[in-house]
């Protein structure tokens, strides 16, 4: 695409300048304070959202107010929840590229911890997943995203109308909440088996009876920590839950390593460990809901359900196929325009943009550089005749927000 602006005469002649290269590379290193920061400032959020909604739900409930007049209020917070894991899910895919946190260690476990685990994930099988995208963009064989996609009823033919657009894609298969847990099932068995067809398979799956092994424990631990919770045994939940832990991660730790997956890239955590870290972490995590409830009498199991998972399945997955369809959809296999570059209002950019997705081709050209580094780079590569000349700009989603110089998301699938 021609924009109005030619490059002054100082320009890199090309994506591989030598110069070039050494200026990429100074965006490429991760700032770990930076990352702290965005992290922080996510898990603050939705604790204010969470809190304010479980605030606002409780005293209409002491009020004497029927349930039934939350409702408005909890569909909100499922909606903004929704963003938020999708927020999660990219600072999850910035540790993906080693570019959350400059110690790969560090990268992997802070990424675990608090952005993939809580999403019911995690780094590496994501990351298997995720290279086969990068490697093999638009390559309706190879290209992993193109098999979820069209598995899950999500892979349209383009350019369509505007009316098969809002009716095929939005109504039918975006709005409709079947289709979004359609949608996220399958993606978690693209992630978890990296999906049929892909580059990086699999070399051994795990046990069956590794699975049932997990679902029993999971079982067990959500069994006791409800009748501790219902014969109000305090003193029980202070070591229990721990116990049945202690005596899971004995049994992981002396499995034999064929009962655990074996992935075609190796991984800077064994996943045995990141089995028994999920133990953990889940074990963790309902024994404090178990807890809270005991000290608040308030059914946080019920919150967490309809606060944390629902958004899951529903407006988590609408705001993941919003973007994943417009990055790559009615675009070509060449290296600069196979995805393009959005600038979207700032709502649609927190919820469908989030963590630089907006700056989407100068991620695929250097996918190392952290989110918050890549308008800079789009800067930088503006400079360069061949990215000046080729990268597609979209301006809006729906509408124009000023007057038109690129044409808006839906322009660009229905032409």
């Amino acid at each position: 695409m021609n924009h109005a602006v030619l490059p002054d005469a100082t320009a890199a002649p090309s994506l591989n300048d030598p110069d070039l290269l050494r200026q990429v590379n100074v965006l490429r290193t991760p700032d770990d304070v930076t990352n702290w920061y965005y992290l922080v400032r996510e898990y603050l959020f939705l604790a204010v959202v969470i809190g304010g909604t479980i605030a606002c739900c409780q005293g209409l409930v002491a009020a004497g107010w029927s349930w039934a007049w939350a409702l408005p209020v909890v569909l909100a917070a499922i909606v903004v929840i929704g963003a938020c894991h999708h927020r999660l899910a990219t600072l999850g895919h910035e540790a993906t590229h080693y570019s959350l946190f400059r110690n790969r260690l560090l990268n992997e476990l802070v990424s675990d911890w608090f952005c993939m685990f809580p999403i019911f994930s995690s780094t590496h099988t994501f990351r298997i997943q995720h290279l086969g995208h990068h490697q093999h963009s638009n390559d309706p064989t190879l290209d992993p995203d193109w098999a979820q996609l069209r598995l899950s009823g999500h892979r349209f033919e383009f350019p369509m109308t505007v009316r098969q657009f809002v009716w095929h894609c939005l109504i039918k298969q975006m709005l409709w909440p079947p289709h979004l847990i359609r949608y996220i099932l399958v993606r978690a068995l693209f992630v978890t088996d990296n999906g049929p067809r892909s580059p990086y398979r699999l070399k051994r799956r795990a046990k069956p009876l590794l699975k049932l092994l997990g679902l029993g424990y999971h079982g067990a631990l959500i069994a006791a920590l409800a009748w501790i919770v219902w014969q109000q045994h305090t003193a029980l939940l202070a070591w229990l839950p721990l116990g049945m832990l202690a005596a899971m991660e004995v049994v992981y730790a002396t499995l034999p390593a064929r009962w655990f997956p074996e992935f075609a890239i190796r991984g800077d955590i064994p996943p045995r460990v990141t089995a028994m870290l999920r133990l953990v972490f889940n074990t963790l995590l309902a024994t404090a809901i178990a807890g809270l409830t005991l000290w608040t009498s308030w059914p946080l199991w019920l919150y967490y359900l309809v606060l944390w998972v629902v958004p899951l399945g529903t407006s988590f997955a609408l705001f993941m196929i919003l973007r994943q369809l417009v990055q790559h959809g009615n675009a070509d296999q060449g290296r600069l325009t196979n995805t393009r570059v959005f600038f979207v209002n700032p709502l649609i950019s927190m919820a469908v943009f989030p963590m630089g997705m907006e700056w989407h081709l100068p991620h695929h050209l250097f996918p190392m550089v952290p989110h918050y580094n890549l308008k800079k780079l789009h800067e930088l590569l503006d400079g360069v005749p061949e990215y000046h000349e080729h990268a597609t700009l979209v301006e809006g989603y729906f509408f124009h927000d000023r007057p038109p110089k690129h044409p808006t998301v839906l322009e660009l699938l229905t032409r």
